[in-house]
């Protein structure tokens, strides 16, 4: 009778321990669960704000892309028609603006903070799409080649051109004191390679502007 009460007693403890066991494994296993779905919802919201930055990024970058764009080519459009039909219709005021404006020089600074706050906190792969992910850096990384290539213009224009117009223009009021600098090869050639540098600059712009587009484009798709 004793033995038959103990094994019915151990059998109690059995049924009551798996139960506490169960209570356990469910509540440990809930809160995983609810835990992980609390760190995805937290991500998912995350990406949408980086999501949201960028493209407000990239609007800004299109706006002074195309400024950009439409200043240089303005400015370029005159500078090779100086270079091919100078003569004597040219009078030195048309030769001083034309001049003036071909050292006015832009350059590309894009709007990267948002990218930049992404990728050295490691959060880029809150963006799951790999496709809309890979075209993110692909545009952000192309910045460099940009701002190499304004550089380049910079140096020559600074360096080639300039010192020019030091010996034979009055910087001050810009007025030329010597036009027989406007018939050296020499100077010619400098400003052939500006027009040259500034074409180079313009495509590289037109280019950078495309992949916004579609950049943009794959973002709201």
């Amino acid at each position: 009778m004793q033995m038959k009460q103990s094994k019915k007693k151990r059998f109690k403890n059995w049924r009551y321990y798996l139960l506490e066991l169960l209570v356990v494994f469910v509540g440990v296993t809930g809160a995983f669960v609810l835990n992980t779905w609390r760190e995805n919802r937290i991500a998912k919201t995350q990406a949408n704000d980086y999501l949201k930055n960028i493209r407000a990024d990239l609007l800004e970058d299109q706006e002074n892309l195309k400024g950009n764009i439409d200043f240089l080519a303005e400015n370029n459009r005159m500078l090779k028609k100086f270079l091919e039909a100078r003569g004597d219709d040219w009078t030195t005021d048309s030769t001083r603006v034309v001049l003036a404006n071909s050292i006015q020089l832009v350059a590309f600074t894009g709007k990267s903070s948002t990218y930049e706050s992404m990728k050295y906190s490691g959060h880029l792969t809150l963006i799951k799409d790999f496709n809309s992910r890979t075209a993110i850096v692909s545009y952000y990384e192309s910045f460099v080649t940009i701002a190499l290539k304004d550089q380049l213009t910079i140096d020559w224009a600074t360096g080639q051109i300039i010192d020019m117009f030091l010996e034979k223009i009055d910087m001050r009021l810009f007025v030329v004191m010597d036009d027989s600098i406007f018939d050296e090869l020499s100077f010619l050639n400098r400003l052939n390679g500006l027009w040259a540098l500034l074409n180079q600059n313009i495509e590289a712009y037109t280019n950078l502007l495309e992949h916004n587009q579609r950049l943009m484009e794959l973002l709201d798709s």
